[in-house]
């Protein structure tokens, strides 16, 4: 009986552990219009969904209300994502409803892709559309800019 145990043991052990395995996948941007930085964690399985999500978002435009000018995200406002292969492509949403300031609204696309050759490295644009009662367009339409990002993930 006792051996028995030990054979489990050594067994439980030499169970393949790459299922369990995590990642990591980050982006950042820093240009004219907004500061972003996001990062969260991943499993190596066919679908895993990413999680523990944190990201923040910083618009630079002077006329949004200062209160909606640096967003904090998490999971909850990831409404959309596809990463798989060589593609990363995530879709936040955001509303700021604080009493003291007018409605807001954030929808933050970013969309990446891994060259060839490389390992971590993930390469794009992202599209942000701010829905702000300070802020007109002109047309009645969210204000929208667009940019650069750059990611890895590994």
């Amino acid at each position: 009986m006792r051996n028995c145990g030990v054979a489990l043991a050594v067994g439980i052990l030499c169970l393949p552990v790459s299922a369990l395995a995590t990642g990591g996948v980050g982006c950042t941007v820093q240009d004219d219009n907004i500061d972003f930085s996001f990062e969260a964690l991943f499993g190596h399985g066919v679908v895993t969904p990413l999680f523990q999500v944190k990201a923040s978002l910083g618009v630079r435009n002077p006329k949004l209300h200062g209160k909606h000018r640096t967003i904090e995200m998490d999971d909850s406002h990831l409404k959309q994502q596809w990463f798989h292969g060589s593609d990363l492509k995530l879709l936040f949403y955001v509303e700021a409803t604080d009493k003291d300031a007018p409605f807001s609204a954030a929808t933050l696309t970013v969309e990446a892709t891994q060259p060839p050759g490389e390992d971590i490295a993930y390469n794009g644009k992202y599209v942000l559309e701010l829905e702000d009662a300070t802020m007109d367009s002109g047309n009645g339409e969210p204000v929208r800019f667009e940019g650069r990002i750059d990611c890895s993930a590994g």
